[in-house]
């Protein structure tokens, strides 16, 4: 019931944004919130109800600010290095454990991982849990490991936790 509710107020909210009540916006709309609820199950494998659909977009919101962060942090680092008068560049490989226990969840911090400028997630352990990144420039792989955790994953274990 909860699922039909939410579906309904996603469509209502769509009319709202288009400024047009039809037959076809209130389709799409519908559409739209059958695709987002569909989407909240995905991510967690199960049923939701509206509820859990509200705190699912609340994190999801949460680990897009924080994503967005961290693209332009690492693009103002990558500018330093490009435009230093010396490249000083100390590429490594790092062993990333990763508390994530959903293997879709993993696969997400991965690709997000690899969509961060100066580095690039390599390959994936799932057996334990070890994502192989290369890093353009780190100092140190603990220093390293820890703004992976607090910065990208820590927001996605919160999605775990719903």
């Amino acid at each position: 019931m909860l699922n039909v509710l939410y579906v309904l107020i996603t469509a209502a909210a769509w009319l709202g944004l288009q400024r047009s009540v039809d037959l076809g916006n209130f389709l799409f709309g519908a559409f739209l919130g059958l695709v987002l609820l569909g989407c909240v199950g995905f991510v967690r494998g199960e049923g939701t109800g509206f509820g859990k659909t509200l705190r699912y977009i609340q994190a999801a919101a949460v680990v897009s600010f924080w994503f967005i962060f961290e693209i332009i942090y690492a693009n103002i680092q990558q500018l330093k290095i490009i435009f230093a008068p010396k490249i000083d560049v100390s590429p490594m490989w790092i062993r990333y454990p990763s508390e994530l226990e959903s293997p879709r969840l993993r696969a997400i911090l991965g690709m997000m991982i690899s969509m961060t400028p100066g580095t690039i997630t390599c390959s994936a352990q799932y057996s334990d849990r070890v994502l192989i990144i290369h890093v353009i420039s780190a100092d140190d792989e603990q220093e390293t490991v820890d703004r992976i955790r607090d910065v990208l994953e820590k927001p996605l274990r919160r999605i775990e936790q719903i």
